[in-house]
Protein backbone atom coordinates (compact mmCIF):
# COMPACT_ATOMS: atom_id res chain seq x y z
CA UNK A 1 0.00 0.00 0.00
CA UNK A 2 1.35 3.43 -0.95
CA UNK A 3 2.19 5.22 2.32
CA UNK A 4 1.66 8.66 0.85
CA UNK A 5 -1.85 7.84 -0.39
CA UNK A 6 -2.65 6.13 2.92
CA UNK A 7 -1.55 9.26 4.82
CA UNK A 8 -3.75 11.40 2.55
CA UNK A 9 -6.66 9.12 3.32
CA UNK A 10 -5.97 9.21 7.08
CA UNK A 11 -5.73 12.99 7.21
CA UNK A 12 -8.89 13.59 5.20
CA UNK A 13 -10.96 10.85 6.78
CA UNK A 14 -9.98 11.89 10.33
CA UNK A 15 -11.77 15.20 9.98
CA UNK A 16 -14.77 13.58 8.31
CA UNK A 17 -15.13 10.96 11.05
CA UNK A 18 -14.65 13.56 13.79
CA UNK A 19 -17.49 15.64 12.34
CA UNK A 20 -19.76 12.63 11.94
CA UNK A 21 -20.41 12.25 15.68
CA UNK A 22 -21.68 15.82 16.01
CA UNK A 23 -23.64 15.69 12.76
CA UNK A 24 -25.50 12.57 13.89
CA UNK A 25 -26.45 14.20 17.20
CA UNK A 26 -27.53 17.36 15.35
CA UNK A 27 -29.61 15.19 13.02
CA UNK A 28 -31.50 13.73 15.97
CA UNK A 29 -32.47 17.27 16.98
CA UNK A 30 -33.39 18.18 13.37
CA UNK A 31 -34.50 14.97 11.65
CA UNK A 32 -36.15 16.93 8.82
CA UNK A 33 -32.91 18.66 7.86
CA UNK A 34 -32.23 17.09 4.45
CA UNK A 35 -28.89 18.89 4.07
CA UNK A 36 -27.65 17.47 7.36
CA UNK A 37 -28.82 13.98 6.47
CA UNK A 38 -27.07 14.24 3.11
CA UNK A 39 -23.92 15.41 4.89
CA UNK A 40 -23.96 12.33 7.17
CA UNK A 41 -24.55 10.10 4.15
CA UNK A 42 -21.72 11.78 2.24
CA UNK A 43 -19.28 11.28 5.11
CA UNK A 44 -19.90 7.54 5.26
CA UNK A 45 -19.87 7.36 1.47
CA UNK A 46 -16.65 9.33 1.12
CA UNK A 47 -14.80 7.30 3.75
CA UNK A 48 -16.06 4.14 2.11
CA UNK A 49 -14.82 5.33 -1.28
CA UNK A 50 -11.33 6.10 0.01
CA UNK A 51 -11.19 2.87 2.02
CA UNK A 52 -12.33 0.88 -0.99
CA UNK A 53 -9.61 2.44 -3.09
CA UNK A 54 -7.06 1.20 -0.55
CA UNK A 55 -8.70 -2.20 -0.14
CA UNK A 56 -9.53 -1.57 3.52
CA UNK A 57 -12.40 -4.02 3.64
CA UNK A 58 -13.35 -3.63 7.36
CA UNK A 59 -13.93 0.11 6.89
CA UNK A 60 -15.76 -0.43 3.62
CA UNK A 61 -18.16 -2.97 5.13
CA UNK A 62 -18.97 -0.79 8.14
CA UNK A 63 -19.48 2.39 6.10
CA UNK A 64 -21.58 0.52 3.60
CA UNK A 65 -24.24 -0.67 6.07
CA UNK A 66 -24.29 2.75 7.79
CA UNK A 67 -24.67 4.35 4.38
CA UNK A 68 -27.57 2.01 3.57
CA UNK A 69 -29.36 3.10 6.75
CA UNK A 70 -28.85 6.76 5.84
CA UNK A 71 -30.03 6.12 2.31
CA UNK A 72 -33.30 4.66 3.61
CA UNK A 73 -33.79 7.83 5.65
CA UNK A 74 -33.09 9.97 2.60
CA UNK A 75 -35.69 8.11 0.57
CA UNK A 76 -38.21 8.36 3.47
CA UNK A 77 -38.53 4.59 3.87
CA UNK A 78 -38.54 5.14 7.60
CA UNK A 79 -38.14 7.93 10.13
CA UNK A 80 -35.09 8.55 12.25
CA UNK A 81 -35.33 6.96 15.70
CA UNK A 82 -33.20 7.12 18.84
CA UNK A 83 -32.12 3.51 18.19
CA UNK A 84 -30.85 4.52 14.74
CA UNK A 85 -28.89 7.41 16.27
CA UNK A 86 -27.41 4.97 18.81
CA UNK A 87 -26.44 2.53 16.05
CA UNK A 88 -24.95 5.19 13.78
CA UNK A 89 -23.02 6.63 16.73
CA UNK A 90 -21.70 3.15 17.55
CA UNK A 91 -20.63 2.84 13.92
CA UNK A 92 -18.68 6.10 14.25
CA UNK A 93 -16.99 4.72 17.38
CA UNK A 94 -15.88 1.61 15.52
CA UNK A 95 -14.81 3.66 12.54
CA UNK A 96 -12.64 5.78 14.84
CA UNK A 97 -11.08 2.63 16.34
CA UNK A 98 -10.32 1.28 12.86
CA UNK A 99 -8.89 4.66 11.85
CA UNK A 100 -6.69 4.73 14.97
CA UNK A 101 -5.38 1.25 14.19
CA UNK A 102 -4.51 2.32 10.65
CA UNK A 103 -2.76 5.44 11.92
CA UNK A 104 -0.72 3.25 14.28
CA UNK A 105 0.36 1.07 11.38
CA UNK A 106 -1.87 -1.87 12.31
CA UNK A 107 -4.49 -3.62 10.24
CA UNK A 108 -7.99 -2.42 11.20
CA UNK A 109 -10.17 -5.03 12.89
CA UNK A 110 -13.49 -6.02 11.39
CA UNK A 111 -16.51 -4.23 12.81
CA UNK A 112 -18.58 -6.00 15.44
CA UNK A 113 -20.92 -8.39 13.51
CA UNK A 114 -23.71 -7.60 15.98
CA UNK A 115 -23.45 -3.91 15.11
CA UNK A 116 -23.47 -4.64 11.37
CA UNK A 117 -26.55 -6.82 11.82
CA UNK A 118 -28.23 -4.16 13.94
CA UNK A 119 -27.63 -1.52 11.26
CA UNK A 120 -29.00 -3.84 8.58
CA UNK A 121 -32.07 -4.65 10.67
CA UNK A 122 -32.76 -0.98 11.26
CA UNK A 123 -32.40 -0.32 7.56
CA UNK A 124 -34.81 -3.19 6.86
CA UNK A 125 -32.25 -4.58 4.51
CA UNK A 126 -30.97 -7.68 6.20
CA UNK A 127 -30.65 -9.26 2.78
CA UNK A 128 -28.25 -6.60 1.67
CA UNK A 129 -24.81 -7.97 1.19
CA UNK A 130 -22.21 -6.65 3.55
CA UNK A 131 -19.79 -6.49 0.69
CA UNK A 132 -19.28 -3.06 -0.80
CA UNK A 133 -19.84 -2.45 -4.47
CA UNK A 134 -16.98 -3.83 -6.46
CA UNK A 135 -16.56 -0.52 -8.23
CA UNK A 136 -15.22 1.07 -5.05
CA UNK A 137 -12.47 -1.51 -4.65
CA UNK A 138 -9.40 -1.01 -6.78
CA UNK A 139 -6.21 -3.00 -6.72
CA UNK A 140 -3.63 -0.27 -6.30
CA UNK A 141 -0.91 -2.44 -7.77
CA UNK A 142 -2.84 -2.71 -11.05
CA UNK A 143 -3.56 0.96 -11.54
CA UNK A 144 -1.94 2.06 -14.82
CA UNK A 145 1.12 4.26 -14.48
CA UNK A 146 -0.39 7.10 -16.46
CA UNK A 147 -3.35 7.52 -14.10
CA UNK A 148 -3.27 10.63 -11.91
CA UNK A 149 -3.62 8.96 -8.51
CA UNK A 150 -4.23 12.24 -6.70
CA UNK A 151 -7.08 13.07 -9.04
CA UNK A 152 -8.42 9.55 -8.71
CA UNK A 153 -8.31 9.67 -4.93
CA UNK A 154 -9.90 13.12 -4.88
CA UNK A 155 -12.70 11.82 -7.02
CA UNK A 156 -13.17 8.76 -4.79
CA UNK A 157 -13.53 11.09 -1.84
CA UNK A 158 -16.63 12.62 -3.39
CA UNK A 159 -17.49 15.93 -4.89
CA UNK A 160 -17.19 19.13 -2.84
CA UNK A 161 -20.33 19.97 -0.88
CA UNK A 162 -20.58 23.31 -2.64
CA UNK A 163 -20.80 21.64 -6.04
CA UNK A 164 -24.43 20.98 -6.93
CA UNK A 165 -24.75 17.38 -8.02
CA UNK A 166 -27.12 14.50 -7.42
CA UNK A 167 -26.37 12.37 -4.31
CA UNK A 168 -23.85 9.69 -5.10
CA UNK A 169 -26.14 6.77 -4.32
CA UNK A 170 -29.09 8.07 -6.29
CA UNK A 171 -29.59 6.52 -9.70
CA UNK A 172 -31.28 8.77 -12.22
CA UNK A 173 -33.17 7.05 -15.00
CA UNK A 174 -32.09 8.27 -18.42
CA UNK A 175 -34.69 9.89 -20.63
CA UNK A 176 -35.91 7.82 -23.49
CA UNK A 177 -33.42 7.73 -26.35
CA UNK A 178 -30.55 8.95 -24.26
CA UNK A 179 -27.58 6.74 -23.70
CA UNK A 180 -26.96 5.50 -20.12
CA UNK A 181 -23.42 6.85 -20.20
CA UNK A 182 -24.74 10.39 -20.17
CA UNK A 183 -26.17 9.92 -16.66
CA UNK A 184 -23.36 7.94 -15.07
CA UNK A 185 -22.79 8.74 -11.38
CA UNK A 186 -20.38 11.58 -10.89
CA UNK A 187 -18.17 9.63 -8.48
CA UNK A 188 -17.63 6.59 -10.62
CA UNK A 189 -14.04 5.55 -11.30
CA UNK A 190 -14.33 5.79 -15.11
CA UNK A 191 -15.39 9.39 -14.68
CA UNK A 192 -12.35 10.03 -12.55
CA UNK A 193 -10.04 8.48 -15.12
CA UNK A 194 -11.82 10.35 -17.89
CA UNK A 195 -11.14 13.58 -16.06
CA UNK A 196 -7.47 13.00 -16.91
CA UNK A 197 -8.20 13.77 -20.53
CA UNK A 198 -9.87 17.09 -19.79
CA UNK A 199 -8.79 18.17 -16.34
CA UNK A 200 -11.00 20.73 -14.64
CA UNK A 201 -9.47 24.01 -13.67
CA UNK A 202 -7.93 23.62 -10.21
CA UNK A 203 -8.13 26.32 -7.60
CA UNK A 204 -4.76 27.72 -6.55
CA UNK A 205 -3.67 26.02 -3.34
CA UNK A 206 -3.53 28.55 -0.54
CA UNK A 207 -2.39 26.21 2.20
CA UNK A 208 -0.02 23.31 2.78
CA UNK A 209 0.20 20.58 5.41
CA UNK A 210 3.25 20.60 7.64
CA UNK A 211 4.39 17.75 9.83
CA UNK A 212 3.95 18.67 13.51
CA UNK A 213 7.48 17.41 14.22
CA UNK A 214 8.83 20.09 11.88
CA UNK A 215 6.64 22.69 13.57
CA UNK A 216 7.99 21.67 16.98
CA UNK A 217 11.54 21.97 15.65
CA UNK A 218 10.82 25.50 14.38
CA UNK A 219 9.28 26.39 17.75
CA UNK A 220 12.40 25.16 19.53
CA UNK A 221 14.57 27.32 17.28
CA UNK A 222 12.35 30.31 18.04
CA UNK A 223 12.85 29.53 21.72
CA UNK A 224 16.61 29.69 21.25
CA UNK A 225 16.20 32.99 19.41
CA UNK A 226 14.13 34.37 22.31
CA UNK A 227 16.89 33.37 24.72
CA UNK A 228 19.50 35.11 22.56
CA UNK A 229 17.22 38.15 22.36
CA UNK A 230 16.95 38.22 26.16
CA UNK A 231 20.74 38.07 26.47
CA UNK A 232 21.12 40.94 24.01
CA UNK A 233 18.59 43.02 25.95
CA UNK A 234 20.47 42.29 29.16
CA UNK A 235 23.67 43.60 27.55
CA UNK A 236 21.78 46.71 26.48
CA UNK A 237 20.52 47.32 30.04
CA UNK A 238 24.11 47.15 31.23
CA UNK A 239 25.07 49.88 28.71
CA UNK A 240 27.65 47.54 27.23
CA UNK A 241 26.44 48.20 23.69
CA UNK A 242 27.19 51.19 21.53
CA UNK A 243 24.46 53.36 19.98
CA UNK A 244 24.43 51.47 16.69
CA UNK A 245 24.42 48.09 18.42
CA UNK A 246 21.53 49.24 20.63
CA UNK A 247 19.49 50.08 17.52
CA UNK A 248 20.27 46.66 16.04
CA UNK A 249 19.31 45.06 19.36
CA UNK A 250 15.98 46.87 19.35
CA UNK A 251 15.32 45.72 15.80
CA UNK A 252 16.18 42.11 16.63
CA UNK A 253 13.89 42.39 19.64
CA UNK A 254 10.99 43.54 17.46
CA UNK A 255 11.59 40.95 14.73
CA UNK A 256 11.97 38.13 17.28
CA UNK A 257 8.69 39.11 18.95
CA UNK A 258 6.89 39.17 15.60
CA UNK A 259 8.47 35.89 14.52
CA UNK A 260 7.53 34.28 17.82
CA UNK A 261 3.94 35.45 17.42
CA UNK A 262 3.79 34.22 13.82
CA UNK A 263 5.09 30.74 14.67
CA UNK A 264 2.75 30.52 17.64
CA UNK A 265 -0.17 31.31 15.33
CA UNK A 266 0.90 28.48 13.01
CA UNK A 267 0.70 26.09 15.97
CA UNK A 268 -2.74 27.39 16.94
CA UNK A 269 -5.75 25.16 16.51
CA UNK A 270 -9.40 25.99 17.02
CA UNK A 271 -10.81 24.47 20.18
CA UNK A 272 -13.60 23.18 17.96
CA UNK A 273 -11.56 19.98 17.65
CA UNK A 274 -12.24 19.27 21.34
CA UNK A 275 -15.71 20.80 21.52
CA UNK A 276 -16.98 18.67 18.62
CA UNK A 277 -16.89 15.60 20.89
CA UNK A 278 -19.33 16.96 23.43
CA UNK A 279 -22.71 16.85 21.64
CA UNK A 280 -22.33 13.09 21.36
CA UNK A 281 -20.99 12.68 24.92
CA UNK A 282 -23.77 14.77 26.47
CA UNK A 283 -26.45 13.12 24.38
CA UNK A 284 -25.36 9.57 25.26
CA UNK A 285 -24.83 10.35 28.93
CA UNK A 286 -28.16 12.14 29.32
CA UNK A 287 -29.90 9.22 27.62
CA UNK A 288 -28.25 6.68 29.91
CA UNK A 289 -29.18 8.73 33.01
CA UNK A 290 -32.75 9.38 31.88
CA UNK A 291 -32.18 13.15 31.79
CA UNK A 292 -32.96 15.80 29.23
CA UNK A 293 -29.95 18.00 28.55
CA UNK A 294 -29.33 20.64 25.92
CA UNK A 295 -25.71 21.50 25.14
CA UNK A 296 -24.80 25.01 23.96
CA UNK A 297 -21.37 25.59 22.42
CA UNK A 298 -19.83 29.05 22.16
CA UNK A 299 -16.44 30.27 20.98
CA UNK A 300 -15.56 27.13 19.03
CA UNK A 301 -13.26 29.18 16.79
CA UNK A 302 -11.09 30.26 19.73
CA UNK A 303 -7.53 29.19 19.01
CA UNK A 304 -4.86 27.90 21.36
CA UNK A 305 -1.63 25.97 21.13
CA UNK A 306 -2.07 22.53 19.58
CA UNK A 307 -0.44 20.86 22.60
CA UNK A 308 -2.99 22.52 24.86
CA UNK A 309 -5.86 21.39 22.64
CA UNK A 310 -4.73 17.80 23.01
CA UNK A 311 -4.00 18.11 26.74
CA UNK A 312 -7.37 19.72 27.51
CA UNK A 313 -9.52 16.98 26.05
CA UNK A 314 -9.62 14.62 29.05
CA UNK A 315 -10.11 17.27 31.78
CA UNK A 316 -12.92 18.91 29.81
CA UNK A 317 -14.65 15.60 29.19
CA UNK A 318 -14.58 14.89 32.92
CA UNK A 319 -15.95 18.33 33.81
CA UNK A 320 -18.77 18.17 31.25
CA UNK A 321 -19.72 14.64 32.32
CA UNK A 322 -19.79 15.85 35.93
CA UNK A 323 -22.04 18.77 34.98
CA UNK A 324 -24.54 16.37 33.39
CA UNK A 325 -24.29 13.68 36.06
CA UNK A 326 -24.03 15.76 39.26
CA UNK A 327 -25.36 19.13 38.10
CA UNK A 328 -28.44 18.61 35.99
CA UNK A 329 -31.43 17.18 37.86
CA UNK A 330 -33.82 14.54 36.55
CA UNK A 331 -36.89 15.83 34.65
CA UNK A 332 -39.08 15.01 37.68
CA UNK A 333 -36.85 16.94 40.06
CA UNK A 334 -36.67 19.92 37.74
CA UNK A 335 -40.43 19.93 37.26
CA UNK A 336 -40.95 19.80 41.04
CA UNK A 337 -38.92 23.01 41.56
CA UNK A 338 -40.52 24.83 38.64
CA UNK A 339 -37.70 24.41 36.14
CA UNK A 340 -38.12 23.23 32.53
CA UNK A 341 -37.61 19.48 32.22
CA UNK A 342 -34.66 19.99 29.93
CA UNK A 343 -31.51 21.25 31.60
CA UNK A 344 -28.79 23.23 29.84
CA UNK A 345 -25.02 22.85 29.85
CA UNK A 346 -23.16 25.74 28.25
CA UNK A 347 -19.57 25.25 27.12
CA UNK A 348 -17.73 28.37 26.02
CA UNK A 349 -14.20 29.44 25.16
CA UNK A 350 -12.74 32.92 24.71
CA UNK A 351 -9.38 34.67 24.74
CA UNK A 352 -9.00 37.23 27.51
CA UNK A 353 -5.59 38.93 27.40
CA UNK A 354 -2.89 36.26 27.45
CA UNK A 355 -5.31 33.65 28.81
CA UNK A 356 -7.76 31.26 27.24
CA UNK A 357 -10.87 31.10 29.40
CA UNK A 358 -13.12 28.07 29.20
CA UNK A 359 -16.38 27.98 31.13
CA UNK A 360 -18.69 25.03 31.80
CA UNK A 361 -21.99 26.40 33.05
CA UNK A 362 -25.03 24.35 34.02
CA UNK A 363 -28.47 25.39 35.27
CA UNK A 364 -28.73 22.39 37.57
CA UNK A 365 -29.03 21.94 41.31
CA UNK A 366 -25.85 23.80 42.26
CA UNK A 367 -23.58 22.79 45.13
CA UNK A 368 -24.46 22.94 48.82
CA UNK A 369 -21.33 24.06 50.78
CA UNK A 370 -22.72 22.63 54.04
CA UNK A 371 -23.25 19.21 52.44
CA UNK A 372 -19.74 19.26 50.97
CA UNK A 373 -18.34 20.23 54.37
CA UNK A 374 -20.23 17.41 56.11
CA UNK A 375 -19.22 14.83 53.51
CA UNK A 376 -15.57 15.84 53.78
CA UNK A 377 -15.67 15.28 57.55
CA UNK A 378 -17.62 12.03 57.16
CA UNK A 379 -15.06 10.66 54.70
CA UNK A 380 -12.12 11.75 56.82
CA UNK A 381 -10.81 14.18 54.19
CA UNK A 382 -11.02 17.08 56.69
CA UNK A 383 -11.32 17.32 60.45
CA UNK A 384 -14.28 19.08 62.07
CA UNK A 385 -12.41 22.28 63.00
CA UNK A 386 -10.79 22.66 59.59
CA UNK A 387 -14.12 22.18 57.85
CA UNK A 388 -15.84 24.71 60.14
CA UNK A 389 -13.28 27.40 59.20
CA UNK A 390 -13.99 27.05 55.49
CA UNK A 391 -16.09 29.60 53.64
CA UNK A 392 -18.33 28.66 50.71
CA UNK A 393 -15.61 29.13 48.07
CA UNK A 394 -13.26 26.85 50.00
CA UNK A 395 -16.03 24.25 50.38
CA UNK A 396 -16.54 24.11 46.62
CA UNK A 397 -12.88 23.22 46.20
CA UNK A 398 -13.33 20.17 48.41
CA UNK A 399 -14.43 18.32 45.28
CA UNK A 400 -10.81 18.51 44.06
CA UNK A 401 -9.50 16.65 47.09
CA UNK A 402 -8.19 13.16 46.44
CA UNK A 403 -10.62 10.48 47.54
CA UNK A 404 -13.60 12.83 47.88
CA UNK A 405 -17.02 12.06 46.40
CA UNK A 406 -20.55 13.02 47.34
CA UNK A 407 -21.82 9.74 45.95
CA UNK A 408 -22.42 6.85 48.32
CA UNK A 409 -22.48 4.29 45.52
CA UNK A 410 -20.02 3.79 42.69
CA UNK A 411 -21.59 4.06 39.25
CA UNK A 412 -20.29 3.76 35.71
CA UNK A 413 -20.37 7.53 35.36
CA UNK A 414 -18.85 8.85 38.54
CA UNK A 415 -18.66 8.36 42.25
CA UNK A 416 -15.42 6.41 42.25
CA UNK A 417 -13.78 8.91 44.55
CA UNK A 418 -11.21 9.79 41.89
CA UNK A 419 -11.34 12.11 38.97
CA UNK A 420 -11.72 15.76 39.96
CA UNK A 421 -8.38 15.73 41.78
CA UNK A 422 -6.82 14.36 38.61
CA UNK A 423 -8.52 17.12 36.61
CA UNK A 424 -7.11 19.80 38.89
CA UNK A 425 -3.63 18.30 38.76
CA UNK A 426 -3.79 18.27 34.98
CA UNK A 427 -4.87 21.91 34.84
CA UNK A 428 -2.09 22.80 37.29
CA UNK A 429 0.45 21.04 35.07
CA UNK A 430 -0.71 23.21 32.18
CA UNK A 431 -0.03 26.31 34.31
CA UNK A 432 -3.76 26.89 34.44
CA UNK A 433 -6.21 27.79 37.17
CA UNK A 434 -9.70 26.54 37.89
CA UNK A 435 -12.39 28.48 39.72
CA UNK A 436 -15.80 27.29 40.89
CA UNK A 437 -18.88 29.41 41.43
CA UNK A 438 -22.15 27.81 42.41
CA UNK A 439 -25.57 28.84 43.68
CA UNK A 440 -27.73 26.21 45.31
CA UNK A 441 -30.76 25.52 43.16
CA UNK A 442 -29.54 27.66 40.25
CA UNK A 443 -26.46 25.89 38.89
CA UNK A 444 -22.66 25.94 38.81
CA UNK A 445 -19.87 27.47 36.77
CA UNK A 446 -16.41 25.96 36.30
CA UNK A 447 -13.95 28.48 34.91
CA UNK A 448 -10.59 27.38 33.52
CA UNK A 449 -7.86 29.90 32.73
CA UNK A 450 -4.93 28.65 30.67
CA UNK A 451 -1.93 30.23 28.95
CA UNK A 452 -1.99 30.50 25.15
CA UNK A 453 1.06 28.27 24.83
CA UNK A 454 3.15 25.91 26.94
CA UNK A 455 6.49 26.58 25.28
CA UNK A 456 7.11 30.14 26.49
CA UNK A 457 6.01 31.34 29.92
CA UNK A 458 5.63 34.72 31.58
CA UNK A 459 7.83 34.50 34.64
CA UNK A 460 9.00 36.44 37.70
CA UNK A 461 12.78 36.16 38.06
CA UNK A 462 14.01 36.07 41.67
CA UNK A 463 17.38 35.64 43.37
CA UNK A 464 18.37 33.59 46.40
CA UNK A 465 22.06 33.70 47.30
CA UNK A 466 24.02 33.41 44.07
CA UNK A 467 21.27 31.55 42.22
CA UNK A 468 18.48 32.86 40.00
CA UNK A 469 15.08 31.18 39.85
CA UNK A 470 12.05 31.56 37.61
CA UNK A 471 8.56 31.62 39.18
CA UNK A 472 5.47 31.21 36.92
CA UNK A 473 3.75 34.59 36.92
CA UNK A 474 0.34 32.89 36.79
CA UNK A 475 0.89 31.68 40.38
CA UNK A 476 2.12 35.00 41.79
CA UNK A 477 -0.43 36.80 43.95
CA UNK A 478 1.71 39.56 45.41
CA UNK A 479 5.24 40.61 46.29
CA UNK A 480 5.87 41.98 49.81
CA UNK A 481 8.78 43.13 51.90
CA UNK A 482 9.66 40.32 54.31
CA UNK A 483 9.35 41.31 57.97
CA UNK A 484 11.28 38.83 60.18
CA UNK A 485 9.12 39.89 63.14
CA UNK A 486 6.11 38.27 61.50
CA UNK A 487 7.95 35.04 60.87
CA UNK A 488 6.88 32.75 63.70
CA UNK A 489 6.21 29.15 64.60
CA UNK A 490 2.62 27.88 64.98
CA UNK A 491 1.76 24.26 65.77
CA UNK A 492 5.30 23.18 64.94
CA UNK A 493 5.31 24.88 61.52
CA UNK A 494 6.92 28.13 60.40
CA UNK A 495 4.39 30.64 59.11
CA UNK A 496 4.18 34.32 58.22
CA UNK A 497 1.45 36.38 59.88
CA UNK A 498 -0.25 38.11 56.98
CA UNK A 499 -3.22 40.24 58.11
CA UNK A 500 -3.66 37.88 61.08
CA UNK A 501 -3.80 34.97 58.63
CA UNK A 502 -0.89 32.53 59.13
CA UNK A 503 0.59 31.68 55.71
CA UNK A 504 3.08 28.80 55.34
CA UNK A 505 6.50 30.10 54.37
CA UNK A 506 9.49 28.60 52.58
CA UNK A 507 12.86 30.31 52.78
CA UNK A 508 14.29 29.71 49.30
CA UNK A 509 17.94 30.42 50.18
CA UNK A 510 18.24 27.92 53.08
CA UNK A 511 16.11 25.38 51.16
CA UNK A 512 18.53 25.48 48.21
CA UNK A 513 21.58 25.38 50.47
CA UNK A 514 22.72 28.91 49.64
CA UNK A 515 22.83 29.97 53.29
CA UNK A 516 21.28 28.95 56.62
CA UNK A 517 20.04 32.04 58.45
CA UNK A 518 16.71 33.81 58.16
CA UNK A 519 17.37 36.82 55.90
CA UNK A 520 16.85 40.22 57.52
CA UNK A 521 16.31 42.09 54.25
CA UNK A 522 14.33 40.08 51.78
CA UNK A 523 11.14 39.94 49.72
CA UNK A 524 8.30 37.47 50.06
CA UNK A 525 6.58 36.33 46.86
CA UNK A 526 3.04 35.32 47.78
CA UNK A 527 2.14 32.32 45.61
CA UNK A 528 -1.29 30.81 45.04
CA UNK A 529 -2.45 27.40 43.94
CA UNK A 530 -6.22 27.36 43.87
CA UNK A 531 -7.40 28.77 47.18
CA UNK A 532 -4.14 27.82 48.94
CA UNK A 533 -1.34 30.33 49.47
CA UNK A 534 2.21 30.21 50.68
CA UNK A 535 5.05 32.67 50.92
CA UNK A 536 8.37 32.18 49.16
CA UNK A 537 11.10 34.28 50.78
CA UNK A 538 13.77 35.42 48.28
CA UNK A 539 16.72 37.77 48.54
CA UNK A 540 15.54 40.02 45.72
CA UNK A 541 13.07 40.24 42.84
CA UNK A 542 14.75 40.82 39.49
CA UNK A 543 11.64 41.40 37.37
CA UNK A 544 9.28 39.99 34.79
CA UNK A 545 10.68 38.02 31.85
CA UNK A 546 9.42 35.68 29.18
CA UNK A 547 11.30 32.40 29.56
CA UNK A 548 11.63 29.44 27.26
CA UNK A 549 10.87 26.24 29.18
CA UNK A 550 13.48 23.50 28.85
CA UNK A 551 12.82 20.05 30.37
CA UNK A 552 15.09 18.80 33.12
CA UNK A 553 17.34 15.86 32.32
CA UNK A 554 16.64 12.34 33.64
CA UNK A 555 18.64 12.71 36.90
CA UNK A 556 16.57 15.81 37.81
CA UNK A 557 13.18 14.80 36.43
CA UNK A 558 11.78 13.89 39.86
CA UNK A 559 13.29 16.86 41.68
CA UNK A 560 10.61 18.11 44.08
CA UNK A 561 9.54 21.72 43.54
CA UNK A 562 11.05 22.23 40.08
CA UNK A 563 9.32 21.92 36.72
CA UNK A 564 12.10 22.77 34.27
CA UNK A 565 14.95 25.13 33.51
CA UNK A 566 15.62 28.15 31.35
CA UNK A 567 18.51 30.37 30.28
CA UNK A 568 18.55 33.90 31.66
CA UNK A 569 19.46 37.08 29.85
CA UNK A 570 23.05 36.88 31.12
CA UNK A 571 23.40 33.32 29.82
CA UNK A 572 23.03 31.55 33.16
CA UNK A 573 20.82 28.55 33.75
CA UNK A 574 17.86 29.20 36.07
CA UNK A 575 15.61 26.54 37.52
CA UNK A 576 11.86 27.03 37.08
CA UNK A 577 9.98 26.59 40.37
CA UNK A 578 6.79 24.55 40.55
CA UNK A 579 4.54 26.33 43.11
CA UNK A 580 1.86 23.62 42.95
CA UNK A 581 4.34 20.84 43.64
CA UNK A 582 6.02 22.94 46.35
CA UNK A 583 2.72 23.49 48.15
CA UNK A 584 1.91 19.79 48.05
CA UNK A 585 5.35 18.95 49.34
CA UNK A 586 4.98 21.53 52.12
CA UNK A 587 1.73 19.91 53.21
CA UNK A 588 3.10 16.40 53.04
CA UNK A 589 6.26 17.37 54.89
CA UNK A 590 8.53 16.48 51.94
CA UNK A 591 9.68 20.12 52.07
CA UNK A 592 10.35 21.56 55.51
CA UNK A 593 9.49 25.21 56.18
Amino acid sequence: MDDEILQDFLVESEELIANLGQQIVDLEASPEDADLLNAVFRCFHTVKGGAGFLNLEPLVNLCHVAEELCNGLRSHKYALSADMVDALSAAVDQLQAQHAALAAGDAPAAADPALLERLRDLAGASAVSSAAPAASQIDLDNVPDDVDLDALLDQMHGVPASTPSPPAAEVVSPPAGESPSSVAPADSVPAAVASKASPPAKAVESSIRVDTVRLDAVMNLIGELVLARNQLKALGRGSQLGEEATRVSARIDRVTTELQGAVMKIRMQAIRKVFSRFPRIVRDLARSLGKQVSLELHGEDTELDKNLVEALADPLIHLVRNAVDHGIESPEQRRAVGKPEQGTVRLSAAQEGDDIVIRIIDDGAGMDPNRLRAKAVERGVLDQDEAARMDSADCFRIIFMAGFSTRDEVSDVSGRGVGMDVVKNRIDQLNGRIHIDSTLGEGSTMELRLPLTLAIMASLMVRAGQRIFSVPLSNVDDVLMFDPERYTRVDGRWVYRLDDDPVPVLLLGPWCGEYEDVPQRAHMVLLRSGSDRFGLVVDSVIGREEVVIKPLGPPLTDLVGFSGATVTGDGRVALILDPVGMLKSLRSGAIKC
